[in-house]
């Protein structure tokens, strides 16, 4: 049912949650009621430090913590419908007690137009390899190299890269059995927040015009004008009233 549309709702989505005040407010508020100050485990005195110890290093790029991390999973699954994670094994190059960092892959390192049946008989759906005896069993993710829409890949260009399931988390909301591939959850008000937006737009402006009208007091005019008693009987004694 996304095959065809998901590309198109992800830049909708993606597109009203820049510009749309509501949309804004509204995902600002939903990461924070998911994620708050951070999601921390139930762990042994050892065991947390070790995980403190862990958390300042937790992301591959080097911009976030674990926390920072979670908002951004939060944000992406609201705005995009899904996110993937992949953990990386650093034991070479760790930082802190624990080897691992996490790497968090926005939906299109996933691309959802590789579909095709391999030679050993596994089926790429929509980017994700399933078993071939156990057809909804996930083995393996096929991602992008570099994002499909930063545009630069050096000289070797982009490419395909098979990772193990293992290795991947793919965070979205299961709406259907079955479902594969995450939708954004604004998908069923795009069209409203738009409408919306237009609406506010108008109404604003209406009311900037409507706030340089002011008003006027009418009196009758006599046939022929007022005379030079009747102006100084209206405005006051001048010199200058002059003719009107």
């Amino acid at each position: 049912a996304l095959a065809r549309s998901l590309d198109k709702l992800r830049a909708q989505s993606r597109d009203l949650a820049r510009k749309s005040p509501i949309v804004t407010a509204a995902t600002d508020r939903i990461v924070a009621n998911i994620v708050g100050s951070g999601i921390k485990p139930q762990l042994t005195k050892q065991q947390m430090e070790a995980f403190l110890a862990w958390t300042d290093h937790s992301s591959v790029d080097g911009m976030n913590d674990f926390y920072g991390q979670q908002a951004q999973i939060a944000r992406a699954v609201v705005d995009g419908g899904e996110c993937f994670a992949r953990s990386r094994m650093r034991t070479a190059t760790a930082q802190g007690i624990v080897p691992l960092q996490i790497e968090v892959l926005e939906a299109e390192f996933v691309p959802i137009e590789k579909n095709e049946v391999l030679t050993n008989g596994n089926t790429v759906r929509h980017g994700i390899e399933f078993d071939a005896e156990f057809p909804t069993k996930r083995v393996a993710y096929h991602v992008w190299k570099f994002h499909p829409a930063d545009g630069v890949f050096g000289t070797t260009g982009n490419e395909l890269i098979r990772v193990p399931a293992e290795e991947i988390d793919h965070i979205y909301f299961q709406e259907r059995p079955g479902q594969i591939r995450g939708e954004p959850w604004f998908t069923q008000v795009l069209d409203k927040v738009a409408d919306l937006d237009i609406y506010m737009t108008a109404e604003l402006l209406r009311k900037q015009t409507e706030a340089m009208f002011t008003g006027f007091l009418r009196k009758p005019t006599p046939e022929g004008g007022f005379t030079s008693e009747e102006l100084a009987e209206i405005y006051g004694d001048s010199d200058d009233l002059g003719n009107v």
